[in-house]
């Protein structure tokens, strides 16, 4: 299994010359959905020469790993998620990169910007001109939310009382989008057995 690093090094586009950026998608909800893996996917468009991940928070090793393995079977490659103590503090992740060079991106949805205590730390992530290293600031993008509209219990109830393969199918392509659905049945039968 290839490293975090490792990844970057060999997957994805060379970082610019004069800097590297390091985008971080803080995970704290329930449960990916859709939405999260459409805002994932846009990364690299948006952000075409740099390393992005997901960061998603530690509670219990079941929760954390059926979180993690859910997200996997929506797409997003097992290296680019990142458990951390906290996701919006991802000391795991950027301390790969030098503080006195490299840039630090968050994707926040608006709750998580009014919660920014530190308004000069923090600053809004514009394309345009030279960016300061994170030893100087963190820039934000905003994204349209970080949560899942459904609550992880809500889906298992739903899911439950559907007794066909097709109808669960469907379900799962309305929730998790183009997932892997044999990955995410199995997922969500696990959770409801135990």
């Amino acid at each position: 299994m290839q490293t975090f690093k490792q990844f970057f090094e060999s997957y994805m586009l060379p970082p610019p010359k004069h800097q590297q950026l390091c985008v971080v998608f803080p995970f704290d909800g329930e449960i990916w959905t859709k939405e999260q893996t459409k805002v994932f996917n846009k990364l690299s468009e948006v952000f075409p020469q740099s390393h992005y991940c997901v960061t998603i928070g530690v509670d219990n090793n079941s929760e954390t790993a059926i979180k993690r393995k859910i997200i996997e079977a929506c797409g997003v490659p097992n290296v680019q998620i990142v458990e951390c103590s906290n996701p919006f503090e991802p000391f795991k992740v950027i301390k790969l990169y030098d503080n006195e060079t490299d840039v630090v991106v968050l994707l926040l949805d608006d709750e998580q910007i009014e919660q920014i205590h530190n308004k000069t730390l923090f600053k809004k992530y514009s394309k345009s001109g030279k960016h300061l290293p994170y030893s100087e600031c963190i820039y934000y993008v905003k994204i349209p939310t970080n949560r899942s509209k459904y609550a992880f219990n809500e889906i298992l109830i739903k899911y439950n009382k559907i007794n066909d393969i097709l109808g669960r199918k469907q379900f799962v392509n309305k929730i998790f989008g183009n997932a892997d659905f044999d990955q995410i049945d199995k997922l969500l039968n696990l959770k409801i057995n135990s």
